[in-house]
C-alpha cells in the first residue's frame, strides 16, 4: 500500500512539472569529507575510491571501455538510511578537481527507494582538467524522474536512496584514465547557481 500512495504522488507531482520544486531552501551538504570515513560511497571495478585530504579521490581506469560494465562504469553514494527529498532542493552541487590528459564528462543519475533510476533523460555534463576546485551543476527538473531501462517508468523525487556516478559513459572508442577528486557533494536550488555556471 505504501508503494502505491507513493506511486500516486510521485505521478502527480511528475505531472505538476517543474513548479513542484522550491526555491531558496536551505542547501544540504550530503559530503564534505570532513569527518573520517567513506563507508557509504561503493565503485565498480572502473575506479578505486579513497578519502584525502578532505576529499574523495577517484582513481580511473579506462571508464568508458566496453569490456568492463559494458562501458557504463559506476561509483555512488548510497542514502537509503535517509532518502532526499528532491521537491525541495532539486539541484547537486559538485565541487571537483580533474587530474587527466584532457577532459571527460560526468554523469549523475538517482536512484529511489524502489530501485528505479533516472537513466531516461540522464544529466551529463563536460568537466575539464584542473588544479583549482571547480564547480558543475546538476538540475534535476520534473522531467529527468523518468527510467528507461531495464523498464519504463517514475522515479520517485521524494525518497531517492542513491547517487549514481558514471564517468566517460558508453565512449567505447576512447577510454579515459585519471583522477577525479571531490571536495563536496551539496543539495542546492536552481537560483543559486552562479550565471557562468548554467
Amino acid at each position: 500500500m505504501k508503494k502505491v500512495i507513493r506511486n500516486v504522488i510521485c505521478g502527480v507531482a511528475l505531472l505538476a512539472g517543474s513548479s513542484i520544486y522550491a526555491q531558496s531552501a536551505t542547501d544540504r551538504v550530503v559530503d564534505d569529507f570532513e569527518k573520517p570515513g567513506i563507508w557509504s560511497w561503493w565503485k565498480s571495478p572502473a575506479y578505486t575510491v579513497e578519502q584525502v585530504e578532505s576529499a574523495l579521490k577517484v582513481s580511473i581506469t579506462k571508464a568508458g571501455d566496453r569490456t568492463v560494465d559494458n562501458g557504463y562504469n559506476t561509483f555512488g553514494r548510497d542514502h537509503a538510511a535517509d532518502p532526499l527529498d528532491f521537491t525541495k532542493l532539486n539541484v547537486v552541487k559538485v565541487k571537483y578537481k580533474l587530474d587527466g590528459a584532457e577532459g571527460t564528462t560526468l554523469r549523475l543519475d538517482l536512484k529511489d527507494i524502489d530501485d528505479n533510476v533516472t537513466n531516461a533523460n540522464s544529466i551529463v555534463k563536460k568537466i575539464a582538467p584542473s588544479k583549482d576546485w571547480q564547480e558543475v551543476y546538476f538540475v534535476f527538473t520534473a522531467d529527468k524522474f523518468k527510467q528507461s531501462w531495464p523498464t519504463a517508468g517514475n522515479v520517485d523525487p521524494e525518497e531517492i536512496k542513491e547517487f549514481l556516478f558514471f564517468v566517460n559513459a558508453g565512449n567505447y572508442a576512447k577510454p579515459f584514465t585519471g583522477t577525479l577528486l571531490i571536495d563536496e557533494l551539496v543539495l542546492t536550488t536552481a537560483d543559486k547557481i552562479p550565471a557562468d555556471k548554467k
